[in-house]
């Protein structure tokens, strides 16, 4: 992990709250099928890195609020990008895009077996 941290720029992300670490593309960094996740305790939607982010007690527009959850967000540019949340303590995980620069609804994703 080192290594990895070593090799990757850092940036801070628009809300001022998250240092990042990415490859030259501004994607979180991958070696080895690992990636490096960052922390987070701002307002997703301002996210504006693409990465996988830990969320931290503070943080918002999300569906559910407090710290330990996870969100994966895909950036396209400043008007369409993609989240998923994961939820840390229950069987939960959430959708939602930006279309046309507005954050669409959190989307529950249901299961087959509930």
């Amino acid at each position: 992990m080192a290594d990895l941290m070593k090799s990757l720029p850092a940036v801070t992300d628009p809300t001022g709250k998250s240092v990042v670490l990415t490859d030259a593309n501004g994607n979180l960094g991958k070696k080895s099928g690992f990636y490096q996740v960052a922390t987070f305790d701002g307002d997703a939607d301002e996210l504006r890195v693409t990465g996988i982010y830990r969320t931290q007690n503070g943080v918002t527009n999300v569906p559910v609020a407090g710290g330990g959850n996870f969100i994966e967000h895909r950036d396209w540019d400043a008007n369409a990008a993609v989240q998923t949340f994961w939820c840390y303590n229950r069987d939960e995980v959430y959708v939602r895009r930006k279309s046309t620069g507005v954050w669409k609804p959190w989307r529950k994703l249901m299961f087959a077996d509930t």
